[in-house]
């Protein structure tokens, strides 16, 4: 079976007008590329429009290149927000756990088995129960012991380890 060919993925949100979605997808159309999944919402209290799309390209496409400029027409012509990725991003990933195994594990093995997309950075715990088996998965453990007297120190050692490994999740 053939690998899934890499698509771009757009988040677009901004004001709700007549015609958002017929201007994106047809520029998409336009500059070679097949829609794979399009969902959108509109928040009628704020009328916000907010839509997902996922497209590939022809084969030997600057992927990286279509993204810039399909967020720039996004941007500058129809004044919208935009951020377009890769499916092959991998996101880094934090995963915050306490004692107890089965879903530590559980995770751990969906992204080894490419179940979830990303790549897990680090694993930070309350308590020291688990690091062997992070040991284990060679991923960083970083055990932080809280209490109502250091939560505040606590929650800023994390927020520092985060920001150590450029954990985006």
């Amino acid at each position: 079976m053939p690998a899934e060919p890499i698509s771009l993925v757009a988040l677009i949100h901004g004001p709700d007008r007549p015609g958002i979605a017929a201007k994106l997808t047809t520029w998409i159309f336009e500059n070679g590329g097949n829609i794979r999944h399009a969902d959108q919402h509109h928040d009628r209290e704020e009328n916000v429009f907010f839509q997902r799309l996922e497209w590939t390209q022809s084969e030997g496409t600057d992927l990286q290149a279509k993204a810039q400029t399909f967020r720039r027409f996004a941007e500058e012509d129809l004044k919208l927000q935009c951020t377009v990725g890769l499916s092959s991003d991998q996101a880094p990933v934090a995963v915050f756990v306490s004692k107890i195994p089965h879903c530590f594990h559980d995770i751990i093995l969906r992204f080894k088995a490419n179940e979830l997309r990303g790549k897990i950075a680090c694993i930070i715990s309350n308590h020291e129960t688990l690091r062997e088996a992070a040991d284990h998965y060679q991923i960083p453990f970083y055990y932080i012991p809280i209490s109502a007297a250091t939560k505040a120190s606590a929650e800023q050692r994390q927020l520092e380890i985060l920001k150590q490994h450029k954990v985006e999740l």
